[in-house]
């Protein structure tokens, strides 16, 4: 894969995992392990990498629904412009395989 450019996979592979993290934490089921394990990536996306604070900060107050606190964060990090709806859309794995999808995307940067 020497040749080929892996950075549109990585996008892809940091949204997908994303969406499995807001699925997750929509389902009052917050992801705290995979949350950490990402603790110190550094995110391709300057989007992904909002969305992944909000997610954070968001795990470490009381439940209010998801989708009403996710902008608010973002928007007090001073990001208002997330387009949170791609994030919860039907995505094309199930949140089961968010395990996998970091094992992907470590295994995408690595041949970086």
């Amino acid at each position: 894969m020497r040749g080929n450019n892996p950075l549109p996979r990585i996008s892809e592979i940091e949204r997908e995992i994303l969406r499995a993290l807001c699925r997750c934490a929509e389902a009052s089921a917050t992801p705290e392990r995979q949350l950490r394990e990402l603790e110190n990536y550094r995110w391709h996306q300057p989007e992904h990498g909002v969305v992944y604070e909000s997610l954070k900060g968001v795990a470490r107050r009381n439940r209010e629904p998801l989708r009403e606190k996710l902008p608010a964060e973002a928007t007090r990090m001073g990001f208002p412009d997330v387009d949170w709806a791609s994030y919860f859309e039907a995505p094309d794995s199930p949140a089961a395989d968010l395990p996998e999808l970091l094992r992907e995307l470590k295994a995408a940067v690595r041949e970086r």
